[in-house]
Parts: C-alpha cells; structure tokens; sequence
C-alpha cells in the first residue's frame, strides 16, 4: 500500500482489516519522495528506483503470490510513472484518490 501525508495506510483501519480478513498480506513501505518518511525529499527516479526496490523485495520474500498495489491520493501519480517505465511484475493495480484537483507538485521536477 502506497500512502501519502494526505491518506495513511495507518488511518484506514477499514480497508486494511477486510484486506487482512480475505487473507491478503499488506506491506505498507515508507518514501521520503511522498513525504511519508522522516526524511522528506527526493526525485521522481528515485521513488522509481526505491519503488522497484520495494516490490522486488516483496516479489522475493512471496514468491509466486500475485503482487496488487494500491496507491492512495497523490502517491497515484508518481507509481503510474513507475508502473509504466518498469512495467514491473503486477497483475492488478488499484489507484485510491478522492483528491479530484491536486495542482501542486510531489516531486521538484515534472514529470
């Protein structure tokens, strides 16, 4: 579960207990690039680099188990980017987002 300062992973005490009941495991990881770690800061390739990291990681310690992200508020953006330059091994993506207009930037540079 990909969070943000805006939707923690912490908070959804709804989402995360039906996901465990249906049998689901949850990692919930912290970027400094989305502002959810102690350390803020960082770019675009280096949430790339540290989300590739992340579901290595994953992908390694369960294997053959199907990997899902969900990525919540304005953490979408930026693991589209990643899903899209990596195309890394996901069978399902969900993208969780009630922010309709963010206009601000999550990352120094654009995308």
């Amino acid at each position: 579960m990909l969070h943000d300062p805006f939707l923690r992973v912490a908070d959804d005490v709804r989402l995360r207990d039906e996901l465990l009941g249906l049998g689901f495991k949850i990692y919930a990881a912290e970027f400094r690039e989305l502002g959810t770690a102690e350390s803020v800061g960082g770019s675009i390739d280096s949430f790339v680099a540290n989300c590739d990291a992340v579901v290595r990681q994953i992908g390694d310690r369960e294997p053959g188990r199907s990997i899902m992200p969900l990525a919540f508020s304005v953490a979408a953006l930026p693991f589209l980017y990643y899903y899209f330059s990596t195309r890394p091994p996901i069978d399902v993506l969900a993208l969780i987002s009630p922010i309709l207009s963010y206009v601000g930037a999550p990352f120094p540079r654009a995308l």
